[in-house]
């Protein structure tokens, strides 16, 4: 009997090792398989991000060197503070060192204002509820300002506008942003004599279209034209002060408004942009 119990104590014995190890085993060919799986899906992230990577490097390290390009300004402003310090000038030359200080500021504070709307878009920190804005009134205040801004060169502005309310949900001071944007560079690449065409439509999707007869754009800038930074003709548009950012500015801001921005563009002959609204009105923030 003694011995018969000792029998069964060893057989339980046995029986519970066995089947720690089992369950050990198990566990440990989970684990392997999870492993396995996490190992296989590892590699292809790694995988994908290599081949995405000298695009990122290439798009960040090209950030970088045409952000710091564009601050070359501020040298120059620390420059010119220093000569006027050190060394005895006229009431004249210190006022003309003034208004280039002056000027060098004004540009670089709106070069920091463009960087600033493109990071919290791209941050999505800054959210703006929608509202009923009317498209024919903000586009007709847009084209009173870019008559002003035609004056000198003797273009004629001319628009098609409504006279009824063109309704669509978004943020009236983005939209304004994005139409005087386009008008601004209607005007800006328009040759003294040349004309600007502003016209919104009563129709699916709202179309504004902004049509100049200036310089156009080649095709190899065509793919670029929405980029930051990106100037087709980098010195004519240093000289008329733009950055590069006006029209990555209008890209952002028509897709927090599920809009579209396309343009069409023949060089030496004009450009169209068109902004056509996809999604219906809605009460959802902008981010």
């Amino acid at each position: 009997m003694k011995a018969f119990s000792i029998r069964m104590r060893l057989t339980l014995w046995y029986s519970s090792i066995l089947g720690i190890t089992f369950a050990l085993l198990g566990v440990g060919l989970f684990y392997e398989i999870r492993k396995g799986l996490y190992h296989e899906l590892d590699k292809e992230l790694l995988s994908r991000f290599e081949k995405l990577e000298p695009f990122l490097n290439m798009s960040m390290t090209q950030f970088i060197a045409d952000a710091s390009h564009e601050l070359t300004p501020v040298t120059l402003i620390r420059t010119a503070a220093e000569l006027s310090l050190r060394n005895p000038q006229t009431e004249l030359e210190y006022r003309e060192t003034l208004m280039s200080i002056f000027e060098e500021a004004e540009r670089t504070s709106l070069l920091i204002e463009g960087l600033m709307i493109l990071a919290r878009g791209d941050s999505g920190s800054e959210a703006i509820l929608r509202d009923q804005v009317d498209l024919s009134s903000t586009v007709a205040g847009v084209v009173r300002q870019g008559k002003t801004l035609a004056q000198l060169k003797q273009i004629d502005v001319r628009s098609e506008i409504p006279e009824v309310p063109v309704q669509v949900s978004g943020n009236a001071e983005r939209l304004n942003r994005l139409f005087l944007i386009l008008m601004d560079n209607a005007v800006k690449y328009t040759p003294p004599g040349g004309s600007v065409h502003v016209r919104v439509d009563v129709k699916e999707g709202c179309p504004v279209v902004v049509r100049d007869s200036g310089v156009g754009i080649s095709s190899d800038d065509m793919p670029h034209i929405f980029e930051r930074f990106y100037r087709a003709d980098k010195a004519r548009s240093r000289e008329q002060g733009g950055f590069g950012l006006g029209l990555a500015i209008a890209k952002w801001i028509a897709e927090t408004h599920h809009a579209e921005i396309c343009v069409e563009s023949i060089p030496a002959r004009g450009s169209i942009f068109t902004v056509v609204f996809r999604q219906a009105a809605s009460q959802e923030p902008l981010t």
